[in-house]
């Protein structure tokens, strides 16, 4: 099938999903600077127990946080559950191994939600989005990079902006400098190169923490963020997040940086995780074909091509590894014995297996699957 029928054919499916919602769903907002969607419901509580990676103290089990929502993006009301809400993401789906159907509802809290559209603004022309985290002294709130205001007046240096205030439970405006803004780009080339720029923008920052499930980011973070080695499960790792802080975590994991600076780069990218990704993304067949931006799938992690020329790779990578942050890294650090994309292709097609290495570099991982995909 030519690949633009196929592609034109994906997005009326995901279109079509979509809009089959149901009849009595309402529309709503987030009205908080960040937040937090399980995948069921369960007790209110949980939400501010929530660790960096898996539950705690073992980072190697599941972590019941699925996705974060940043504040006026848009959502659909299911249903209510005493303090909690059922919603429907419009930007955003997921299959799993077992089901191929498209999923896209989570669970919040209630108080994190707002009735009505946030589009519904006076003179609202077109919209910024943040590159870096923003404080207000106004809404004594500090808002994520990837959050979007709609632009009420543009000057020299500064954006006014209509925001959205949930201690007023109204909108109103505030002054953005030009230089923590972003403007997304139209055009397919430049969305692309947009969106590298963007990643390694990010990747170049002190430490922004790998968070499970995590699109967000909020605050830049020092070594001394991790704590000292530990041994769990007879599994030795070089550092571990302060789990037991019981403030919001905020960051990104590897399908979270994909998506949330995909969605900020206007590039139509709904995948919530790493099974997703492989079903719906053409593959790049060869090395002449590669770009910047594409991406790196092994099971249950992506990365993303940085740099043809020095043979970088972008990602978001755990703790078990000894990172825990997002960073930009030589490809011959992350698999043994490849140093450029060239060697990359020739092992996948020869069907050889990858040696992936920690920090320390060494291999704790034998990978039999690698996929390069085409990013859009």
């Amino acid at each position: 099938m030519n690949w633009v029928v196929r592609e034109c054919l994906i997005f009326f499916g995901i279109c079509l999903f979509f809009l089959f919602s149901p009849l009595w769903a309402q529309q709503g907002f987030i009205r908080v600077p960040i937040a937090d969607l399980i995948g069921d419901s369960l007790s209110a509580s949980t939400y501010t127990q929530l660790p960096y990676c898996g539950a705690s103290p073992d980072p190697f089990t599941a972590c019941p946080r699925m996705h974060q929502l940043l504040l006026h993006e848009p959502v659909e009301i299911i249903k209510e559950k005493k303090l909690q809400v059922c919603i429907k993401t419009p930007h955003l789906f997921f299959i799993t191994k077992h089901n191929r159907h498209p999923h896209n509802l989570f669970w919040t809290l209630k108080k994190n939600i707002q009735v009505g559209k946030s589009d519904k603004l006076p003179q609202k022309n077109t919209s910024i989005t943040l590159l870096h985290p923003f404080f207000n002294p106004k809404t004594k709130l500090t808002y994520s990079a990837g959050t979007t205001f709609a632009i009420k007046k543009i000057t020299k240096n500064t954006v006014v902006a209509w925001v959205f205030n949930a201690a007023k439970n109204k909108f109103g405006t505030i002054i953005i400098p030009k230089n923590v803004c972003l403007l997304p780009a139209t055009v397919k080339e430049k969305k692309r190169a947009q969106f590298v720029q963007l990643c390694r923008l990010w990747a170049m920052q002190d430490f922004i923490p790998y968070v499970w499930g995590g699109t967000s980011y909020l605050e830049k973070k020092q070594d001394s963020f991790f704590i000292q080695e530990k041994v769990i499960n007879n599994k030795k790792l070089a550092h571990i997040a302060f789990a037991n802080q019981k403030k919001q975590k905020t960051g990104l994991d590897c399908t979270g940086l994909i998506w949330r600076a995909a969605q900020m780069c206007n590039i139509p990218f709904y995948y919530k995780n790493t099974t997703t990704i492989a079903h719906y993304l053409k593959p790049v067949k060869d090395k002449k074909h590669l770009q910047e931006g594409d991406i790196v799938w092994i099971r249950g992690h992506v990365m993303i091509v940085s740099s043809l020329q020095d043979n970088t790779l972008i990602e978001a990578r755990g703790y078990n590894h000894g990172y825990g942050k997002v960073q930009e890294i030589p490809l011959h650090t992350v698999f043994k014995y490849i140093k450029t994309f060239g060697q990359l292709f020739a092992h996948q097609q020869n069907k050889l297996p990858f040696f992936r290495m920690d920090s320390r570099g060494k291999v704790v991982q034998t990978i039999h699957e690698l996929k390069i995909l085409r990013l859009f």
